[in-house]
């Protein structure tokens, strides 16, 4: 019980670091301005069907998570949406090449 309220008050007082964090990257990559929401998880999409979601932080994670990706798509994709989320703009942009329209 201590640790979660320990981990919760942390958590909530780094918070602002990251969007400091992100505010100083973004002068310089004004793609890192956009989606701050969609990092928080307050905006996530809206979905038909349950949701297999996978978390690759950057390119490389993308690229060595694209096989298991695609295996998920060919198996289940008719009955699921996969969802995919990055810590990076140049993650993100990674998974739009890699699958377009085929995950969220």
């Amino acid at each position: 019980m201590f640790l979660n309220a320990l981990y919760n008050l942390v958590t909530f007082l780094l918070v602002p670091c990251a969007f400091v964090k992100l505010a100083w990257r973004s002068r310089k990559q004004a793609d890192y301005r956009y989606r701050w929401g969609e990092r928080l998880g307050w905006q996530m999409p809206l979905f038909d069907k349950p949701v297999i979601w996978l978390h690759a932080v950057s390119v490389g994670e993308t690229i060595a998570a694209k096989p298991l990706i695609e295996a998920l798509l060919a198996r289940y994709g008719a009955d699921y949406e996969v969802l995919i989320t990055n810590g990076t703009v140049t993650g993100s942009a990674c998974t739009q090449r890699l699958f377009g329209s085929r995950v969220k």
